[in-house]
């Protein structure tokens, strides 16, 4: 990289370059088949004695089965198989807001899912909650309503935050500063459009509080390029409104995508099914060879005959043995099959050497330390840490909570284990709440199920059923006593 200026905002730290190539890779390889052959030798290498022309004909041919878009899709279905719900703490002013959140139409619950999916992708992402520009000093409130301002969330991808600085803040490690680079479309001409880079920056000013400037890229008269202040601001929050959500953390805004070892396995298999279609095409044409003489003129066909003029000469037929095509089959399918098991292992517990069944991996707790579920966690505390930034701009004291589903699977109880445990149960080996529990996680119990107010109203029940019980009369008073078996007069001797 040519040497930067360290006081341009459009400075790229040292960590940003380190990330870079892996974030290149999942882009290309996240584009699909047009972005993979736009970059042409560096996924489909040009053999070194491969004539261009004959290069530009196998790339044509090669083939990108693409197996890392839909492993990401499902992967981000799973958190969201179940929709998340909002908590009851979540003040109905912001209830509001979420309905369109980022000032595009779309839903929190949306949004959430994309931001899953680029951490998912790239290791992580950020969320980032903007307020409006201020209106001028002179508006009224009425012009404060009728603008509509209010707190908005967008979604950056790591590649666009070049640099930031940490700093210790009362013994934790806080953002104080970071720029996001951004390309917008602004109109051109009558009808045209020109796209402008521009970098904004947040930090925390001297006053303490999260402040944003602009800067943007100017071409002039003579063609050189300058980055010009177009803009700042200052916000009411004592803290950076920039939320990271880890897919794969390393670090403090350090990350690597949890995926690329899929991503490399598919440009692998689309090397090989290059390989393999290549060979297909020369093997499917058999080369008809004359030994021993040369023949000026040649007819091929059904009805032709070809006299060979000299002695001990022969014409025949040549074709390939086949032997490497099913080894290069062998090689795709194998491929296939990695790829597929390390989609499944995002499910794995960290460090999971044997395989046990979805039932056992839920309640052995495996399911806890799956690395879908520390993006889940992350993406969890992302959103609710949004939240609060959300409640401080509308200065409200809390904003709320957020709840996932964790049974990514959607799986349902085994019937015998469910009748087992509910056999401990009536055994006191084991409390009913750990039942709910367990059904909770299966989603065989209804999302709004309030296990102490189902335990209360099981004992209220017993106190009815042992209330309504008919009782048993007591002896009389006085009364004869049963007989008690050593009260007994003694047995009479037998006769001698």
């Amino acid at each position: 990289m040519t040497e930067q200026n360290q006081n341009s905002p459009d400075y790229i730290s040292l960590a940003y370059q380190q990330m870079a190539p892996a974030w290149a890779l999942i882009e290309d390889v996240s584009g699909g088949q047009d972005a993979i052959k736009s970059q042409q030798r560096v996924y489909l290498p040009q053999e070194p004695a491969e004539k261009d022309e004959m290069y530009q004909r196998r790339l044509q041919r090669s083939l990108w089965c693409d197996h890392f878009n839909p492993t990401v899709e499902a992967l981000t279905g799973m958190i969201f198989n179940k929709s998340p719900q909002l908590g009851d703490d979540v003040p109905q002013a912001i209830k509001s807001d979420l309905e369109n959140i980022d000032l595009s139409g779309t839903h929190w619950a949306v949004f959430a899912q994309e931001v899953a999916d680029a951490a998912l992708r790239f290791g992580h992402t950020f969320i980032v909650v903007d307020y409006p520009q201020a209106l001028p000093e002179n508006a009224t409130a009425a012009d404060e309503r009728a603008a509509g301002r209010r707190p908005f969330w967008l979604h950056y991808l790591p590649q666009q935050a070049i640099n930031w600085r940490i700093q210790n803040v009362q013994g934790q490690q806080a953002l104080t500063r970071i720029t996001f680079r951004e390309t917008i479309l602004e109109p051109f001409g009558e009808f045209g459009e020109q796209e402008i880079t521009q970098w904004r920056v947040w930090y925390l000013n001297e006053a303490g509080r999260a402040a944003w400037q602009l800067f943007r890229a100017t071409t002039g008269l003579d063609h050189t390029t300058a980055i010009l202040d177009a803009g700042s601001g200052v916000t009411s929050l004592r803290r950076l409104p920039v939320v990271p959500v880890y897919g794969h953390k390393k670090g403090f805004l350090l990350s690597a995508p949890p995926l690329k070892p899929l991503a490399d396995l598919n440009v692998t298999h689309y090397q090989s099914e290059s390989d393999q279609r290549n060979i297909l095409h020369v093997t499917r044409v058999p080369i008809l060879a004359i030994i021993g003489t040369e023949i000026e003129e040649l007819t091929v066909g059904a009805n032709s005959i070809q006299n060979l003029p000299e002695p001990g000469s022969d014409m025949k037929w040549v074709e390939h043995s086949g032997a490497s095509i099913g080894a290069g089959r062998q090689d795709v399918l194998d491929l296939e099959a990695r790829m597929l098991q390390f989609g499944l292992g995002m499910l794995a517990p960290d460090g999971a050497r044997s395989q046990v069944t979805a039932t056992q991996s839920l309640i052995e707790g495996t399911a806890q330390t799956s690395k879908l579920t520390r993006l889940a966690r992350s993406l969890h505390d992302g959103l609710e840490a949004a939240l609060s930034l959300h409640a401080e701009y509308r200065s409200l004291a809390q904003g709320g909570s957020i709840s996932f589903s964790d049974n990514y699977l959607g799986l349902t109880l085994d019937p015998a284990l469910l009748a087992q445990l509910v056999q401990m149960v009536r055994d006191d080996q084991l409390p009913v709440q750990t039942v709910w529990q367990i059904m909770l996680k299966f989603g065989q119990l209804p999302d709004d199920f309030d296990p102490e107010q189902a335990l209360a109203l099981i004992l209220e029940n017993k106190k009815k059923l042992s209330a309504a019980m008919p009782v048993q009369p007591a002896a009389p008073v006085g009364g004869p006593l049963p007989a008690r078996r050593d009260a007994l007069p003694p047995a009479p001797t037998p006769a001698a």
